[in-house]
C-alpha cells in the first residue's frame, strides 16, 4: 500500500499508524468475546466476567524499586487491588518460578500483595483465590 509520500508501507508499519490513532477509552471497551489487554492504570472503574494478573512476583508486582520510593509501594497495593478487583466471577493470578533477568535465571517468589486483601474484600470475585499456589508449568 503506498504512503502519502509514494513509499509503500507494510502491514506492521500500517498496524502501528493505526494503533497510534486509537485512544485505550476505543481499545478498553472491545467486544463481548475476545481478550483485552491493558494496564492497571487503564482498568480502573472497569469489570470483566474473567480477569487474569500475570507476573504476579516480588519484584515486578510490586517492582523493586518502589520500595526506594517514599510512598511506592503503597501505590503499588493500590494497584494490586484495582487488578483485584476487574473480577465479577473469576480471578486468576499467575507467576513464574523462575524468570530470566539479566542473563540469569532466578527464582521468583509469589508476591505479597493478594495475600494483603482478604478473599471477602474483593468485591464480586469468587472466595477461592489460588493465592499461594503455582498455576501451570
Amino acid at each position: 500500500m503506498p504512503a502519502e509520500d509514494g513509499e509503500t508501507t507494510t502491514p506492521l508499519e500500517r498496524f502501528l499508524a493505526d494503533a497510534a490513532l486509537l485512544s485505550s477509552a476505543d481499545t478498553v471497551v472491545g467486544q463481548e468475546e475476545g481478550v483485552t489487554l491493558l494496564t492497571l492504570h487503564t482498568a480502573k472503574g472497569l469489570e470483566w466476567p474473567v480477569v487474569v494478573l500475570t507476573g504476579m512476583e516480588n519484584g515486578l508486582f510490586p517492582l523493586a524499586r518502589a520500595e526506594e520510593q517514599a510512598d511506592g509501594l503503597e501505590e503499588e497495593r493500590r494497584l494490586c487491588y484495582v487488578g483485584l478487583t476487574r473480577a465479577k466471577d473469576k480471578l486468576y493470578l499467575t507467576w513464574a518460578r523462575a524468570r530470566r533477568r539479566g542473563g540469569e535465571l532466578r527464582p521468583g517468589m509469589a508476591s505479597r500483595f493478594p495475600s494483603c486483601h482478604p478473599a471477602g474484600h474483593h468485591r464480586g470475585a469468587p472466595d477461592n483465590i489460588p493465592v499461594g499456589r503455582h498455576l501451570g508449568g
